[in-house]
């Protein structure tokens, strides 16, 4: 699962669910965004990843919304506490 967290706006990781996050419609992954951020986004989004940075980008049909985002999958920190 992926989600965008307030506290660093340049990471994507992985957590559980919180009460306020909605799920995301997605052919390849679930992805779950805050209920609150969701009127900012457009309906149809593209996430793409570039593996020579190891960063992704998302943007929609009439902006980018940020580029070089990178990849932090904190389930083994989330696991060990």
């Amino acid at each position: 699962m992926f989600f965008c967290d307030d506290s660093d706006a340049n990471d994507l990781f992985s957590r559980e669910p919180g009460p306020q996050d909605i799920k995301v419609d997605c052919d390849s992954y679930p992805v779950w965004i805050d209920q609150q951020q969701a009127v900012f986004f457009e309906e149809k989004l593209l996430l793409q990843g570039d593996e020579a940075s190891k960063t992704f980008r998302l943007e929609g049909a009439s902006q980018l919304y940020k580029a070089g985002l990178h990849l932090v999958d904190r389930r083994l920190e989330v696991s060990q506490k």
